[in-house]
C-alpha cells in the first residue's frame, strides 16, 4: 500500500511539473516579449551618451513598456533617455 501510495504522488507531481511548464514560456529564464530588449535599450543609452546610469525606471505608459534612464556624463551634463521595451528603439532623450 505505501509503495502505491508513494509512486502515486510521483505520478501526480510528475504531470504537474510537467503542466507548469508547458503553461509557461518553454524557456524557463525566458524575458516576456515586453522587456526582450532590457539589455540592448541599456547598451544604446550608453552609446548615445556616454557616462554612467544613476537612476533606471521602468515606466508604463499607453500599454506599453518603456524604460528611462538618468545618464551623468563626465561633463556634468545629464541626459533622459527612454526606450521601448518591447521593439528596442530608443523614442526620447
Amino acid at each position: 500500500m505505501k509503495s502505491q501510495c508513494c509512486w502515486l504522488i510521483f505520478t501526480v507531481l510528475s504531470c504537474m511539473s510537467q503542466a507548469e511548464a508547458t503553461t509557461y514560456n518553454s524557456e524557463p529564464y525566458a524575458l516576456p516579449p515586453t522587456k526582450a530588449y532590457l539589455d540592448s535599450c541599456q547598451k544604446k543609452a550608453l552609446q548615445l551618451h556616454q557616462g554612467r546610469i544613476e537612476k533606471q525606471q521602468v515606466l508604463h505608459r499607453d500599454g506599453r513598456f518603456i524604460l528611462q534612464y538618468e545618464i551623468q556624463v563626465d561633463d556634468g551634463t545629464q541626459w533622459i533617455v527612454q526606450c521601448d521595451l518591447e521593439t528596442g528603439q530608443m523614442i526620447g532623450e
